[in-house]
């Protein structure tokens, strides 16, 4: 039996042929495993080796962790928490870490590296784990959350924006401090460990309609540039964000799209800013002459061909007359979805990033076949790994599975 990195290239074959765009089209690792929370998000080896084992199962070349990206630096300097069986942890908003002014010195790493404090060890062995694993350094590191998020895991939502509305000053303050003795550090820890690595934040919580526009303009962008002066003098680390969504509560969405750029430096359709032609993005892409991506999602429970539609809808919009689109990942497998939904996802992103990219009328004549070809179920494949092991996977974590289709729920 071969380990996952000697097969990666087995299912790189039609992408190195020329004959298919790299695109992602599986399940989620915790929907097929069954794992519980508890587990997954605090047990590095059950995190990495359920993603690799979901991978390989359905032809992907690679996986890696998954992780809480908002909370890390939040429970690191003390934040309560609470954890589902079954979903992301999540700070405890109903006890919030700093509740008062006299709080504010809770602002600090508990450790001199950041890297040493909370649970950032887990995301370090899991790069060690994936290096072993597959050969894979990581390019982007992204358990970090950005300023005016954090923020907000600190003093809840309610909490800082009553600081914003009734006491400006402070907020800024607070602000300051938590790009200067939070961020700093952190982006200074990673440059080291990881040179050339990209830093990447997680920052809904700052995304319109979240807050107005003249929060945003005033709490929000000012402190990532003053995030990105302070760390100037790395040149071999780029200090990013994600800046997602907000642009349809603007008077003018491609504008929006544009302000961001400085920040994101892409465009992204989530398909979830109502209102806004998808023209707008393939607009404000082609005249920046910067990547187009992302492919939107459908609600939990959609339908085989409708799945289907909506990848060609993909391709229709998005692909044909973007310059430069990078084809959306096809994940389906979300707890309350169906193995229907998955094979239909795979079905239709297999037939659809084929290259070279087809016109419209190709487009419209392209067949969908929808065929369970997965020659045994996941909990089977497992089973057989696990008793040949050519990996070296632990496989702590198997007694506690419950596979996708063996479950009774």
């Amino acid at each position: 039996m071969k380990t996952f990195r000697e097969r990666i290239p087995e299912f790189m074959a039609p992408v190195i042929a020329k004959e298919r765009l790299a695109v992602n089209a599986g399940a989620g690792a915790q929907w097929m495993t069954g794992i519980k929370s508890d587990l997954l998000y605090n047990d590095v080896d059950t995190n990495i080796e359920i993603s690799l084992l979901t991978a390989e199962y359905f032809g992907l070349p690679g996986g890696g962790a998954t992780w809480d990206l908002y909370n890390f630096e939040a429970r690191a300097l003390g934040a309560s928490f609470k954890t589902s069986d079954y979903g992301m942890p999540d700070i405890d908003f109903t006890d919030p870490l700093i509740k008062t002014e006299a709080d504010l010195d809770k602002i600090k790493w508990p450790t001199e590296n950041p890297l040493d404090a909370g649970r950032y060890p887990l995301v370090l062995k899991s790069y060690e784990l994936m290096e072993k694993y597959l050969g894979s350094k990581p390019g982007m590191f992204n358990t970090c959350t950005s300023s005016f998020s954090l923020a907000i895991q600190l003093f809840g939502f309610p909490g800082f924006i009553k600081i914003i509305k009734k006491q400006p000053d402070l907020a800024h303050e607070i602000m300051r401090k938590i790009v200067l003795d939070i961020q700093v550090p952190l982006v200074r820890a990673v440059s080291k460990k990881f040179p050339g690595v990209q830093f990447k934040q997680a920052d809904a919580w700052e995304m319109l309609p979240n807050i107005s526009p003249k929060i945003e303009r005033e709490f929000v962008w000012p402190y990532y540039d003053m995030l990105r002066e302070a760390v100037a003098d790395l040149e071999n680390t780029k200090v990013m964000w994600y800046c997602t969504y907000g642009e349809a509560a603007m008077p003018d969405p491609a504008a929006y799209i544009k302000e961001k750029l400085k920040y994101n430096g892409a465009v992204s359709y989530t398909g979830t800013e109502i209102g806004v032609p998808r023209s707008v993005y393939v607009q404000v892409s082609n005249e920046c002459d910067v990547p187009l991506s992302g492919a939107g999602g459908l609600a939990i429970g959609a339908g085989p061909q409708d799945i289907i539609e909506h990848w060609r809808g993909i391709v229709r919009d998005f692909r044909i007359p973007a310059k430069n689109y990078i084809f959306g990942g096809g994940g389906a497998g979300g707890f309350g979805s169906s193995w229907e939904a998955v094979l239909a996802t795979r079905a239709a992103v297999k037939a659809f990033s084929v290259l070279p990219c087809p016109t419209l009328e190709e487009l419209k004549k392209i067949e969908v076949e929808i065929v369970d070809d997965l020659p045994q179920s996941f909990g089977d494949f497992v089973r057989e790994k696990a008793k040949e092991n050519p990996d070296g996977y632990t496989f702590k974590w198997l007694d506690q599975a419950e596979f996708y289709g063996e479950r009774d729920w």
